[in-house]
């Protein structure tokens, strides 16, 4: 599978959704998160508040359906900076 590219700017919120019904983990380059500035809600969302550089990367949830199928979907967060650099030509 393929992720999805999403982009965002330092300081936005991002979240994803993974169609889980029960027993989601939402990971990180491979990292299973738990804590920083990450809540799951119901486990199917995941958010991340004021994004910043070392949020970018791969992220994947796995889950399981009542009838114990499994479930995974990716994503790539791009984070870019708010800011854009200018140059002066004297």
């Amino acid at each position: 599978m393929v992720p999805k590219e999403r982009r965002a700017n330092i300081g936005d919120n991002v979240q994803f959704l993974c169609r889980s019904d029960y027993n989601t983990t939402w990971y990180h380059e491979k990292t299973p998160l738990l804590t920083h500035n990450y809540i799951r809600d119901g486990h199917e969302l995941h958010k991340i508040f004021e994004v910043s550089f070392m949020d970018q990367g791969h992220y994947y949830c796995e889950g399981y359906s009542k009838e114990g199928i499994k479930f995974f979907a990716a994503s790539y967060l791009k984070v870019n900076s708010k800011f854009m650099s200018m140059t002066l030509i004297i």
